[in-house]
């Protein structure tokens, strides 16, 4: 196997040209990320499964309960009156399941998402760099420290990103199931890759980014399945905005101006794979965006988000 990992570790392949594996090295007076420490990202994804396994099942199935979403099962006045157990309320009984379902995997990632917003928070307002486009990537290799924070923030996010394309093939089907795959695919290789090569500062942007955005449009969705729609038509507002303003202007124009104005580097062939990905990410939220403009011309006409076009069941799509 030492040439299977002497090719897959190819300098040539992963770094900037002219850097070896040396240059990311640690030193008494700049902490490096260590590849080696990525090792423990598999025990983390158990944990991140076993807990939103533990926390759908005893905080948010009773948390949803409260809020009027509920499976809804069969009386025994009702089986007697139907005892095939077939009928509108049988396919009721499983559109409830399938709601109180997708609720608790809403809920689950909004307390996540939460928790990745606020470790992103710190990281960027305790920073000298948090708004500055040109340190995100200038002399990156050279300068730029893998401090605890930005550690305990890609180990997160890298945890929880794999144990979302584990449980995804798990979870409700819904219409853009392959859309999240690529999604999902595609931020772990740029999280991997950018932590492999120094440019951490890049990589806790773009999670940003994302993360900023994603935790109004789930509490969006809690909202609509709990039926409370002046809430809902509130929350998806503020994410539209928000997803809007990150993803779709700020992404493109400030962030990928930062990395070809400030990037002093020769591009490797990995890193010009990586530039690819992050226009492959820009057009699904290019893709995401359009579907969200048609529920905001929804929003204006009809006067409410009748249902989240974006992430919608397959299932309920066919009931």
């Amino acid at each position: 196997m030492g040439w299977f990992s002497e090719l897959f570790w190819n300098e040539r392949i992963w770094l900037p040209v002219g850097y070896t594996w040396k240059d990311l090295e640690s030193t008494p007076a700049l902490k490096k990320a260590d590849v080696n420490d990525l090792c423990t990202i598999p025990i983390w994804v158990v944990f991140v499964l076993l807990s939103r396994y533990l926390f759908e099942r005893v905080i948010a199935t009773p948390f949803c309960h409260y809020l009027g979403i509920r499976a809804t099962f069969k009386s025994k006045h009702d089986k007697a009156k139907d005892p095939s157990g077939s009928g509108l309320r049988q396919k009721k009984e499983q559109l409830g399941r399938q709601k109180l379902k997708k609720a608790t995997e809403t809920c689950w990632r909004f307390v996540f998402y939460c928790g990745m917003m606020s470790i992103g928070t710190y990281v960027l307002l305790t920073s000298d760099w948090g708004l500055d486009g040109s340190k995100w990537i200038y002399r990156a290799i050279e300068e730029h420290e893998f401090t605890w924070d930005m550690k305990l923030y890609y180990h997160s996010e890298l945890s929880f990103y794999v144990s979302l394309l584990i449980s995804q093939f798990f979870d409700i089907k819904r219409r853009d199931f392959y859309q999240l795959f690529v999604h999902h695919v595609t931020t772990i290789i740029l999280l991997f890759a950018s932590y492999c090569n120094s440019f951490y500062r890049f990589g806790v942007i773009i999670l940003y980014l994302h993360d900023c955005a994603d935790v109004w449009l789930e509490a969006a969705k809690i909202a609509n399945y709990a039926k409370i729609q002046k809430v809902c038509d509130v929350l998806f507002a503020i994410f539209g905005t928000v997803f809007i303003s990150s993803r779709i202007i700020f992404y493109p124009t400030y962030v990928a101006y930062s990395y070809f104005h400030y990037n002093t580097y020769e591009n490797g062939i990995l890193m010009k794979g990586l530039v690819f990905l992050c226009y492959l990410l820009l057009f699904l939220h290019f893709y995401w965006g359009w579907l969200i403009c048609k529920m905001a011309y929804r929003l204006i006409i009809v006067g409410k988000v009748e249902k989240d076009t974006r992430s919608e069941s397959e299932s309920e799509d066919t009931g």
